[in-house]
C-alpha cells in the first residue's frame, strides 16, 4: 500500500466507486483492453482507479459465474475511512 495524496478528483472517483458507478470490463465484446469505466458507456478511468487500487483504497469484486462478466470496484476499509473523514 502506498501513500496517495487525495486530490478533489481522486476523492470524487473514490465516491463514484462507493456509489457503484465504476465498472470493470475484463476484456470482451470489443472492450479487450481490461478497462474501468465510469458508467456503462462512460469515461475511461482505468489509470485513476489503478492509482487508488495500488494505494489500497479500492478493490475489484472477483469473477462471478464467468471470467468475462463485468465487475464493480468497491472501497476497502481504508477507502471508506477517507470517505467518512471527508463527509
Amino acid at each position: 500500500m502506498g501513500e496517495l495524496r487525495m486530490t478533489p478528483a481522486r476523492l470524487a472517483l473514490l465516491r463514484a466507486v462507493a456509489d457503484s458507478q465504476i465498472v470493470f470490463y475484463p476484456g470482451w465484446g470489443g472492450r479487450g483492453d481490461r478497462s474501468a469505466h465510469q458508467g456503462v458507456h462512460g469515461k475511461t478511468v482505468t489509470a485513476a482507479v489503478m492509482e487508488l487500487y495500488r494505494a489500497g483504497l479500492v478493490a475489484r469484486r472477483g469473477p462471478g459465474r464467468s471470467f468475462y462478466e463485468t465487475r464493480l470496484w468497491y472501497p476497502t476499509d481504508a477507502g471508506r475511512a477517507i470517505l467518512d473523514g471527508a463527509s
